[in-house]
């Protein structure tokens, strides 16, 4: 791995205006846990070719290891690289898992369904999906229970996790 990324940087040094080197580069990075150098690639190969969604995608998660959490620049990229390509499965994981973090679990629901649905039926990627989206209509529930105890509201059995508010719209 280490005479690989020695080679991909003097490509990069050589074809400096090369997107997918960069990009390579970053994921060589990223593999050997550089994480600022990754970071570096990756902001390079954007910056030469902004549409590629695995790319954007890659930078986003990148970021988010980086600080620790999906926020500012890295949820950014995230639904950036998501609108340029709605089926993109990592851009749909973190931004899943950035909502969830933040407890928008509706919105980490919607995220994990829209990811559930590219995955091969039962897989153990489904299944680990379908595992995410009942935690988080779990602690949807526990929220909304929480919020609706507090007002003195009693629910009926049943009726918190049937609620819009732990139903995705996405």
């Amino acid at each position: 791995m280490i005479e690989m990324t020695a080679k991909l940087e003097a490509r990069m040094q050589a074809k400096p205006d090369d997107p997918l080197g960069w990009a390579m580069l970053g994921r060589a990075y990223r593999m050997m846990g550089k994480m600022p150098d990754a970071q570096k690639a990756f902001a390079r190969s954007v910056a030469l070719k902004g549409d590629d969604a695995e790319v954007l995608a890659d930078y986003a998660e990148v970021l988010a290891v980086i600080a620790g959490r999906l926020d500012g620049d890295a949820l950014k990229l995230a639904q950036r690289a998501l609108a340029v390509d709605g089926r993109s499965e990592k851009a749909l994981a973190l931004l899943g898992t950035g909502a969830f973090d933040a407890e928008d679990y509706k919105g980490a629901i919607g995220y994990w369904e829209r990811l559930l649905a590219l995955a091969p039926p039962g897989s153990e990627y489904a299944q680990a999906i379908t595992g995410a989206i009942t935690e988080a209509r779990a602690s949807c529930s526990r929220a909304v229970s929480s919020s609706m105890s507090n007002s003195g509201w009693k629910p009926q059995m049943g009726a918190i996790m049937a609620s819009p508010a732990c139903t995705s719209t996405r």
